[in-house]
């Protein structure tokens, strides 16, 4: 059966919080358990308000999309103050309304189109204001840290803030104290509440959702734990990995406005306007963000899931796209153009023997790698092959895309584009790219719901309508089982319980002898492969049923199997009792896989 859904199984994780919240349970995710569990705090309040009004599909569905429209507003007013031109603003505007992934977004549930806003026109007050003692400022700040409550990333465009404040303000003959006592105020005291609670409730600043996904490998993690390998990991590799994969899935948006973006970039570094500091700023965060997404929270890519955790990006690749096509602004690159030459150069030479001759690298890059927290199936040989290959692939895109960039500015490529006839054309091709790929990509959001839908929520309803009260669920996509089994759910990823932590969820033996000592539970919903160990354990889980999802697009795995947990009174504590497996995760043929 097909039920309205969410393309995500987190959005339903925001549903439960929501619920509790409106149910008078407070901020938990097992009722009565007070947690900091969400990494958009701000969404989840929100939607405690809307889940009363609209229910957990429409109160999802309705706020994220009004954000989202909010957001293309932004843009084109953002657009419309760096450029003083209400035609190139529009461009700007419509080319993010077909941005596909910012639709997805703004249908999923998620905080996308929340914190998309937030940043966005925190961005617009920012370049409105005229000092650092201005009232926009302060808005500007305002909502910078509202959108970190939005999506912690966000941070990054306060701190974009805050670093060229600081350096205007060091130039100036005149350096007041006085802003920078009142933005630290409104800063320290819209944040204070987050993380106090998170103190109170995790012990550290932060959420059990950031600890669980970053495992330790994060730059500010690896300087407490004294990790250099790590560190090392956190400043070259990771940074980079998110810089390449960013620009190699971001051309899936819209091939033209990517193509043209670094020409964008270039005109917002060399503008020598009155914003001249303010449009260098926006420049380098556009091409900064996804890299240091890595250094500070490099959980899986900037990309990961339809570019759930940078939607924001989007409509400034559109501005940076419309500006570097449409926008007929001269800019001196003569100085520069041997050493943007050489940088292209090198990312094209470095990409192709990434490419050409990853066999060779591999052996040395895999051990880096493997261990850095970029992808979690990471241990097979040939899989890690593939990588490297990949980021050969993205090395070369950048030095393309760079030197396409550089080209578009020159004054015999410029003259030529920026003619009425060709305008008109690559205005309407530009548009018209981007309306046929988000047409199309509505099927992508039709089958990720779909498979949500056909594992996780069938499965979910299934564990509802045979447990019992009291009953306790092990499961690893927690929100389905959370929203609609209405059981206590022990979270075998560590992000709802503090009872595990990244070391455990690193070797899955160790947390079956953790449920043996501490936590019982009375059923299991899993991806059998991703937990070898218990799925492997058929003396204790009993397999009940396997819900599939055929063409998964979205899901980690294809099916979700529920198991009940037989618990005899004692088990043999030896290196047996945890590492000798009796069925190697085999399941009965008999009924058990159902569509």
């Amino acid at each position: 059966m097909t039920y309205p859904g969410f393309p995500l199984d987190d959005s339903w994780i925001h549903q439960v919080f929501a619920r509790n919240l409106a149910s008078g349970h407070g901020f938990s995710f097992n009722p009565g358990q007070p947690l900091a569990g969400a990494t958009a705090p701000l969404w989840t309040l929100l939607l405690a308000i809307t889940w009363s009004v609209l229910g957990p599909i429409a109160g999802g569905i309705i706020p994220g999309l009004i954000f989202q429209w909010l957001a293309y507003l932004a843009i084109y007013k953002i657009a419309q103050k760096i450029t003083n031109d209400k035609n190139l603003a529009l461009i700007a505007a419509i080319v993010s309304i077909f941005l596909w992934q910012t639709v997805w977004g703004a249908l999923s549930g998620m905080e996308t189109g929340l914190f998309s806003a937030l940043s966005l026109w925190g961005l617009y007050f920012y370049f409105k204001a005229d000092r650092l003692s201005d009232r926009y400022s302060y808005i500007a700040y305002a909502l910078f840290t509202l959108s970190f409550l939005a999506r912690p990333e966000c941070a990054l465009f306060l701190a974009a803030a805050l670093i060229r404040d600081f350096y205007e303000w060091a130039k100036s003959e005149k350096r007041e104290i006085i802003p920078w006592i009142y933005k630290f105020i409104v800063v320290i005291g819209l944040t204070a509440p987050y993380f106090i609670f998170n103190i109170v409730t995790t012990g550290t600043l932060f959420p059990y959702t950031f600890s669980a996904k970053v495992q330790g490998k994060d730059l500010i993690s690896a300087i407490l734990d004294g990790n250099f390998r790590n560190i090392v990991r956190a400043l070259t590799i990771h940074p980079y990995f998110y810089l390449q994969h960013f620009y190699r899935k971001i051309i899936s948006s819209n091939y033209i406005i990517v193509l043209v973006a670094f020409a964008g970039i270039l005109k917002l570094l060399f503008h020598d306007g009155n914003l001249r500091s303010k449009t260098v700023m926006l420049g380098i965060l556009f091409f900064l963000y996804a890299p240091l997404m890595g250094v500070f929270s490099p959980m899986f890519s900037a990309s990961f899931q339809h570019f759930r955790y940078a939607t924001n990006l989007l409509p400034i690749l559109a501005l940076m796209g419309t500006l570097g096509l449409f926008w007929h602004k001269a800019i001196d690159l003569k100085m520069f153009s041997r050493k943007l030459l050489v940088v292209c150069t090198l990312f094209m030479a470095t990409g192709l023997i990434l490419r050409l001759a990853f066999r060779y690298f591999a052996p040395y890059l895999i051990p880096y790698i493997v261990d850095s927290g970029i992808s979690i199936h990471s241990d097979q040989y040939e899989y890690m092959v593939g990588i490297v290959s990949r980021v050969g692939t993205g090395t070369f895109l950048l030095g393309i895309l760079l030197l396409f960039g550089y080209k578009l500015n020159t004054e015999s490529i410029s003259s030529i584009i920026h003619g009425r006839v060709w305008r008109r054309i690559l205005v309407s091709l530009t548009i018209f790219v981007g309306a046929v790929i988000t047409i199309i990509n509505a099927q992508t959001y039709a089958n990720n719901t779909r498979n949500i839908n056909e594992a996780d929520v069938e499965a979910a309803r299934f564990l509802g309508d045979i447990a019992e009260d009291g009953d306790v669920a092990a499961v690893n996509d927690i929100g389905s089982f959370g929203y609609f089994s209405n059981m206590e759910i022990f979270d075998l990823w560590g992000l709802v319980n503090k009872e595990l932590d990244y070391s455990v969820l690193e070797n899955d033996s160790m947390v079956f002898e953790y449920m043996y000592e501490n936590k019982r539970v009375d059923y299991m919903a899993i991806f059998p492969g991703w937990f070898d160990y218990l799925s492997s354990r058929t003396d204790i889980f009993k397999p009940l049923r396997a819900f599939v999802s055929e063409n998964n697009t979205i899901l980690a795995e294809d099916s979700t199997v529920v198991y009940e947990a037989i618990w005899p009174d004692s088990l043999m504590r030896s290196q047996d009792f945890l590492h000798d497996v009796p069925t190697a995760g085999k399941l009965p043929d008999s009924g058990l896989w159902e569509k």
